[in-house]
């Protein structure tokens, strides 16, 4: 993966592990189209919904309890994930 825009690739139908918080998906959307993490405008945040719909498929689960540890146990590998949780995987150390 080098962006966000990769989480929609279909060879990751079923992998991903997103936080259950709305606004981080929602800004992830909007960056994916181009659009400020902050965005007020109502024609792009609609545009992010319809973009988070396309990405149902390729969610597994929505973690933000412990979200490390589907990657810990490896349930998953990829998905959107606090860099101080990254940290504490396995992948994360160097």
């Amino acid at each position: 993966m080098t962006g966000w825009a990769d989480m929609w690739r279909s060879e990751f139908s079923g992998q991903l592990m997103l936080t259950d918080d709305i606004r981080e998906n929602f800004q992830m959307a909007l960056l994916t189209l181009g659009h400020s993490a902050n965005s007020r405008d109502p024609q792009e945040i609609e545009a992010a919904y319809d973009k988070l719909v396309t990405l149902k498929d390729n969610v597994l689960l929505y973690n933000s309890d412990n979200p490390r540890m589907p990657y810990v146990t490896g349930e998953t590998s990829i998905g959107l994930l606090w860099s101080d949780q990254a940290y504490k995987t396995p992948a994360g150390r160097p």
